[in-house]
């Protein structure tokens, strides 16, 4: 029954990297007129969804459901902190807050 449950996982983890692949293809199309970089066509937009829906069937093949646990919380945290509104740092340690701006400067220097 275990193995069941890993393919399953895989299987859904496959759906959602491909749901996910869709999504940064499309944001990375929107980044290419910024950057005037001819690298993410449609064509490549494959080579991304292809990616990240493999990444994601063999971590939950792994990992199973714990992976989407991990990954819902992750998106609860992004909801409740970024979407509405709140500061994201709001009750962190200062290291955590300096990791977060960094990791927010770094592509703003790379990409403008």
């Amino acid at each position: 029954m275990d193995l069941q449950e890993r393919v399953v996982a895989a299987v859904m983890g496959a759906l959602w990297g491909a749901f996910l692949g869709l999504m940064v293809a499309m944001a990375l199309s929107l980044v290419r007129p910024l950057t005037g970089n001819d690298d993410y066509q449609v064509v490549n937009w494959l080579d991304v969804i292809a990616g990240c829906a493999a990444l994601f069937a063999v971590s939950g093949f792994l990992f199973k459901t714990s992976i989407a646990t991990v990954i819902g919380n992750l998106i609860a945290w992004t909801y409740a902190r970024l979407i509405q509104r709140h500061d994201p740092t709001d009750g962190l340690p200062w290291w955590i807050q300096l990791l977060f701006y960094a990791g927010l400067a770094a592509p703003a220097y790379w990409f403008f």
